[in-house]
């Protein structure tokens, strides 16, 4: 470390070192911070003694960085967060507020959720941005790394060091191509169809696959879709199909807004054969339970539910 005093490190050469992760060049992060090349590249070097880590390295004809300088980045985040928070005010005025939130969600929260919130956000902190961040299967360890400022899933997380409040309820139903005639899907159908299946990625499943498990039922999976936005015009395709073997999109009840085909007749909305209903809840640091700006964004997205 040669001898560098680590006490002198100050929050503006953190502050750095995280333009340049999110830019990928010193070039790039010297126009955001209005600061010259020459003292970003200045502040890098220090930060490389103080770390002892080269934090970016060379590839191709830009930089990576190291593995180090991931945790590096994150904890980085973290301390800045707290900061900001120490030096604003006491009371939080949303109005005045121009800083970025960050919410970690997955499509269909996305889908459900962003619309209101969207809205909300804008009437009552018009100078503020939203950046929304794909959960997938790392929502926890956002939330600890100060990569996200609120979580809504409806997986529990155990975490001591995070806090919950439960948002809103849904249950899945079975989207079909035409009018079916009873009330619920029976098992037979249901395992005769082709299914189109949404997978975020390969460690999410839907979660009636338990109940599908217990029962020994498999299901054919003719379209599996990684998000949401592709839907509405395949599923418009599914009307008028071969009767006897139905094409069904087994999906949460209030993604039906959404699907678009619902209002024009060309998707039919039918109970499953099955029985799983779930809760959606909100997440955030216990670092943050005191924060100003997190309880407006916490009461935010609980007002957003509330008018789904």
């Amino acid at each position: 470390m040669e001898n560098f005093d680590v006490w002198k490190l100050e929050l503006h050469a953190l502050r750095v070192l995280v333009t340049v992760y999110d830019t990928g060049s010193f070039t790039a992060a010297a126009e955001r911070l209005d600061l010259n090349q020459s003292t970003v590249s200045y502040t890098m070097e220090r930060l490389r003694r103080v770390f002892g880590d080269e934090l970016f390295v060379r590839q191709g004809r830009g930089t990576a960085p190291s593995e180090r300088c991931h945790i590096l980045v994150n904890q980085a985040r973290s301390l800045l967060r707290q900061y900001e928070d120490m030096t604003k005010p006491v009371e939080f005025d949303p109005a005045s507020y121009d800083g970025r939130f960050v919410l970690s969600c997955n499509p269909y929260e996305e889908c459900v959720l962003l619309p209101a919130l969207w809205a909300a956000m804008q009437a009552q902190a018009p100078g503020a941005q939203l950046s929304v961040i794909r959960t997938r299967s790392q929502g926890e360890q956002q939330l600890m790394d100060g990569l996200a400022d609120a979580l809504v899933s409806p997986q529990s997380y155990m975490n001591t060091g995070l806090q919950k409040r439960w948002l809103f309820s849904d249950r899945y139903v079975c989207f079909v191509g035409r009018p079916w005639p009873k009330p619920k899907l029976d098992w037979a159908s249901y395992q005769r169809a082709r299914h189109i299946r949404l997978r975020y990625d390969e460690s999410w499943f839907p979660l009636y696959r338990d109940l599908l498990k217990q029962r020994g039922v498999t299901i054919n999976a003719a379209l599996e879709v990684p998000g949401l936005s592709s839907l509405p015009p395949i599923l418009q395709s599914m009307a008028g199909g071969p009767v006897g073997r139905e094409t069904v999109f087994t999906a949460p009840e209030r993604l039906a807004p959404n699907l678009g085909s619902l209002q024009d007749g060309r998707l039919f909305k039918v109970a499953a054969p099955f029985s799983c209903e779930f809760e959606v809840s909100l997440y955030w640091p216990s670092r943050d339970q005191d924060s100003p700006r997190s309880r407006w964004l916490r009461s935010l997205i609980v007002q957003a539910c509330k008018a789904l």
